[in-house]
């Protein structure tokens, strides 16, 4: 796509009575065609060297697969639900998100007329007194199937049984429900310690080939979607041989891993945080994925220890670190092949490549609509 949208995109216009309070869609009072005209600009003007812009759309409305609302009591005493304004700790009511599933819409329909009627108290974060702190709401996106877990500032719930058998028969999507407690001051929405109270403490979801099964908190997409499509494409941009050995660096749940498995000799996925690595074997062994090794470890120490042909990076907002560069440097991919939430700072990182390697075309991906987020892919081939 260059500076003009495709005709096939539908004219949208979002009309959302929350955006001056809320704060999280940039582009929400703009039509979805317009939003893509303004990043594509935005583009434009960090990468003026780029002829060519192809940023591909998204479904502009309930996209988010992944939802978490917050508790409060209003002034006459009702318990009511919505999101923190953006840059502050303050909630705003949300009654009809256009971005959210439209399953987590009804189910804190639903769960707010219970939490009223069953006379159960919201968290109050001043006092840390009170039941009801956040709901998490994870919807899958190939059989819509929904896990629920309740952030509680009390491990007592009066009436719990009750509760949930009346919100389970009204939603017969919801294969989970888990108390989780958290009553420390702290804006972390999870707490350590959980419990299964209803069903099972996960949701199965296809992308693609592969089937993964989401906790409360595993680390996976919201836009399914989309994701996917970035993780086809990233892996047609590789050009992975059923000769190459592939490091997937700061895998997390080892999505792209499992992916680049199935045309790769070898692949390594490396990450830091325990859980995760214990959620990608669990994904290993749910898709019968033999030639994928796990390990917890630093990156940059275990990416020295053998030969990569490729490797795949998706760092956080903040971009590579200076270290990780440095080392991809060192080692000599001959593709690395990076994927990016934040393009100011993939500029930022490609320039300290460019003597040693070939930058593509980057591709542009409207993950999150209406919003001022974009992702973002490149691949990158080391000079002869």
């Amino acid at each position: 796509m260059d500076k003009e949208c495709p005709a096939s995109i539908v004219n949208y216009m979002i009309n959302c009575p929350y955006f001056k309070k809320c704060g999280s869609c940039a582009y929400a009072t703009d039509d979805y065609e317009k939003s893509l005209r303004l990043k594509i600009a935005k583009i434009h003007k960090l990468f003026p060297e780029q002829k060519e812009i192809e940023l591909l759309p998204s479904k502009p409305y309930h996209y988010r697969h992944k939802v978490i609302y917050s508790f409060f009591t209003d002034k006459k005493g009702e318990i009511k639900a919505g999101l923190y304004s953006e840059n502050s700790h303050r909630i705003v009511e949300i009654k009809d998100c256009l971005l959210h599933s439209k399953e987590s819409l009804a189910i804190i329909d639903d769960v707010l007329k219970l939490a009223n009627s069953f006379k159960l108290t919201a968290f109050n974060d001043r006092t840390y007194k009170g039941l009801l702190r956040h709901l998490q709401i994870r919807t899958s996106y190939s059989d819509r199937k929904v896990l629920l877990t309740f952030v509680l500032g009390d491990m007592v719930f009066k009436g719990s049984s009750n509760f949930i058998s009346e919100l389970v028969k009204k939603h017969g999507e919801i294969v989970g429900i888990i108390f989780n407690y958290n009553n420390r001051h702290t804006s972390v929405v999870l707490g350590q310690k959980e419990k299964t109270v209803y069903g099972r403490p996960f949701l199965r979801d296809k992308m693609g080939p592969l089937t993964f099964e989401i906790t409360s908190k595993s680390f996976y997409q919201v836009n399914p979607e989309v994701a996917y499509k970035i993780y086809q494409d990233a892996i047609e941009l590789s050009e992975i041989k059923d000769t190459d050995t592939v490091l997937d660096a700061y895998c997390g749940t080892g999505t792209i891993s499992l992916f680049a498995a199935q045309r790769a000799k070898r692949v390594v996925g490396v990450e830091i945080n325990d859980s995760a690595v214990m959620s990608a074997n669990k994904a290993k062994r749910l898709n019968m994925i033999d030639n994928v090794t796990f390990i917890c470890s630093d990156v940059i120490d275990y990416m020295q220890k053998e030969r990569f042909d490729v490797v795949f990076t998706d760092p956080p907002r903040s971009g590579m670190s200076v270290g990780f560069i440095k080392t991809l440097l060192k080692i000599k991919p001959s593709r690395i092949v990076y994927i990016s939430c934040n393009p100011e700072t993939m500029k930022r990182d490609l320039s300290l490549f460019k003597d040693q390697y070939y930058i593509g075309n980057i591709k542009f991906y409207d993950q999150f609509a209406f919003t001022d987020h974009l992702e973002s892919l490149v691949l990158l081939k080391r000079k002869r």
